[in-house]
């Protein structure tokens, strides 16, 4: 395989799982009822462990860049002192806008 293939192949990789990691949260979201915030904190944890595993590349285009800031603020956003409703509200706002 060329290395220029075998680049975007990793890439590829890369931007899928971040996708991957953004839906499962997102989906997480809305259809727990009312989830604790040891358990978001333990699911985001969890999911985010295969974007870690992954090569990290660097991203060139806007969307992709934006995606992976968001993915990158979720395990951190789960730590953070906010109210878990807060936390859902602010994370589901941002993969709307993202998504648009």
């Amino acid at each position: 395989m060329s290395e220029k293939r075998a680049q975007k192949t990793i890439r590829t990789k890369y931007i899928r799982e971040l996708e991957r990691f953004i839906n499962r949260v997102v989906n997480f979201l809305n259809t727990q009822n009312e989830p604790s915030k040891e358990e978001f904190e333990e699911f985001a944890k969890e999911k985010y462990k295969k974007v870690q595993e992954c090569e990290r590349v660097y991203l060139s285009k806007g969307y992709s860049q934006e995606m992976e800031k968001f993915a990158q603020k979720i395990p951190s956003a789960a730590q953070s002192d906010k109210e878990m409703e807060e936390i859902k509200n602010d994370l589901l706002y941002e993969a709307n806008r993202l998504r648009k």
